[in-house]
Order: structure tokens, then sequence, then C-alpha cells
């Protein structure tokens, strides 16, 4: 079916309700795409999204309660961070949590 990589990077952003004619995370609420994204990753899981849109899903939601409970696997992203500054503190992360963590990364704010 898949294949399993060292590091995965997953990009569940959506546009927030507000900004969206129609209400919902679309194909991402489907649980099997979640279950394929966590399962993929050997050593590094990094998973990019707005966690307010994300919550819509119960599968979702129960994700980010666990990722937020557990130290160091959830960062705030500001809306005006540059990519490059975003993927430094990537891999700053990366290498201060070494092998087998799992991180995730939310921008909070909505999207303009």
């Amino acid at each position: 079916q898949g294949r399993e990589c060292e590091v995965v990077i997953f990009s569940a952003v959506r546009a927030p309700e507000a900004c969206t004619a129609t209400r919902g995370i679309g194909f991402l609420s489907d649980e099997r795409r979640l279950n394929v994204a966590l399962t993929r990753a050997k050593s590094l899981l990094i998973v990019i999204g707005h966690a307010r849109t994300l919550s819509q899903s119960r599968a979702w939601a129960a994700l980010l309660k666990h990722v937020r409970m557990t130290p160091g696997c959830f960062y705030d992203v500001p809306q005006s961070m540059e990519a490059s500054t975003l993927w430094r503190l990537i891999e700053q992360r990366a290498r201060e949590a070494g092998p087998s963590r799992r991180h995730f990364a939310t921008q909070e704010s909505p999207l303009a």
C-alpha cells in the first residue's frame, strides 16, 4: 500500500471556515487518511495545519488534544512566519527531540 519514510511532512492546511463557502475540513475528515499520515513516518512526523479548523473533526480534535499535552510536540506558528524560518524551527526541534518524536506545528490565527 504505502511506504514508510524516515521523515514525513504532512500538510493539513485548510482555509478556516470564515474564508470558505462550505463548512468542514473536506477529505481531511476521513480517519483513514489521518491514520495513513500518522503511520508512515519512521523517525519524525511533522503535521502543519490550522488547529481550529482541524478540530471540527473528532479524530483531529483528539490528536490535537494529545499533542498539546505531550511536551515538545505542539508549536504555535505565527501567521507572518516565513517558510524558511519555519523550516529552520523544524530542523532545530527535530535535532532537539532526537529519533521517534512526532511534531505538530499549527497556525492558530485565521489565514488571510
